[in-house]
């Protein structure tokens, strides 16, 4: 079988956009959940293998549900975008709108332009692919944490005492930041690649 670099980019939005905030909200949240698991009759995690076990089947769970969760940021996201840069302003957008209609004609609208970037990306570019890919992978990071971060301040607010609550605060701001800074440049990007491959063919 053929090996694409790309096809380890897809396990890595997985395993940073999954795994990896549903084992922090398993971890923070263990007390509750090994409470629950009980009324459901197991009574013990003592051995290693049971305990490993419940861990990666509850990182799997609470992780896809924490990127479900997540991604209604997605709505949040673009109105808060177009306050400062809307789509009409952006040079790069709407060159790759522009490229997208062009070759699709009256079937431009049943794909929006980001997500025909990287189609044209995945079929010619598998380096341009795992440079847009990679960066969508740590905005999906970041949008879970910053969902588990928000389940922390819910569920352990009477146990974040002092100084905790402000760093717990602190850090889901810049996760959100964070998220929102880096689906913005995995969007930049793949336009420019677009461009860049339109341009590449005219010059053949």
């Amino acid at each position: 079988m053929e090996y694409k670099p790309s096809d380890v980019f897809v396990g890595v939005v997985d395993l940073f956009g999954v795994f990896m905030p549903g084992a922090i909200a398993t971890y923070l949240l263990r007390a509750p959940l090994i409470e629950e698991a009980k009324v459901l009759g197991v009574s013990s995690f003592d051995s290693d293998a049971t305990g490993w076990t419940a861990f990666f089947v509850g990182s799997y769970v609470l992780g896809h549900l924490v990127f479900l969760v997540g991604a209604l940021f997605d709505y949040g996201d673009a109105p808060f975008r177009r306050l400062f840069v809307p789509w009409e302003k952006n040079a790069r957008f709407l060159a790759a709108q522009s490229i997208r209609d062009e070759l699709l004609g009256i079937n431009s609208e049943a794909i929006n332009t980001f997500q025909f970037a990287k189609a044209i990306m995945q079929l010619h570019h598998q380096g341009a692919i795992m440079a847009v890919t990679r960066l969508e992978a740590d905005s999906k990071f970041f949008r879970s944490l910053s969902v588990v971060l928000l389940i922390l301040l819910v569920a352990r607010w009477h146990l974040l005492a002092g100084p905790w609550t402000f760093i717990v605060i602190a850090l889901l701001i810049l996760c959100i930041w964070r998220y929102g800074e880096r689906r913005w440049k995995s969007s930049q990007l793949a336009f420019g690649y677009l461009m860049a491959h339109q341009a590449s063919l005219s010059m053949k």
